[in-house]
């Protein structure tokens, strides 16, 4: 399924925006990764876990994604930070993020860095909603 051109425009230009934002691939890739199992999406899943792979991501830290909360040390705090928040923002009946969650997720990440986080956040979660490769 390809989009229109105005719209695939709109996903480049996003996804810029995101790189800006300075938080790494690596984060931005654990994030879409979680967002796209959340929805049971295979092919985002595969497309994220392939290109985390081809990115030198270890598959000890790809196999943690899913149930990190349990991983111990496997993964960083701002990776952790990064789940977290991917998790708050992902769920379709998500209940308001508390303060308190966004205050700690941003003293790791910084602000600049969670907004950019957010945005991919919300790219993915249309993406993976949709089925859209």
């Amino acid at each position: 399924m390809s989009a229109p051109p105005n719209i695939a425009s709109a996903v480049v230009t996003l996804h810029r925006c995101v790189a800006q934002a300075g938080l790494g691939a690596d984060l931005i890739g654990l994030a879409r990764l979680r967002v796209a199992q959340i929805h049971r999406c295979d092919a985002r899943i595969d497309t994220h876990f392939l290109s985390l792979i081809g990115a030198s991501v270890s598959m000890e830290k790809l196999a943690s994604v899913a149930h990190w909360r349990e991983s111990g040390t496997a993964l960083a705090p701002s990776e952790q930070a990064t789940l977290a928040w991917a998790e708050a923002l992902a769920p379709r009946t998500a209940p308001p993020i508390s303060d308190a969650l966004h205050q700690q997720i941003a003293a790791v990440l910084g602000h600049e860095q969670l907004v950019g986080l957010s945005l991919a956040i919300a790219l993915e979660n249309a993406l993976s909603r949709t089925r859209w490769p």
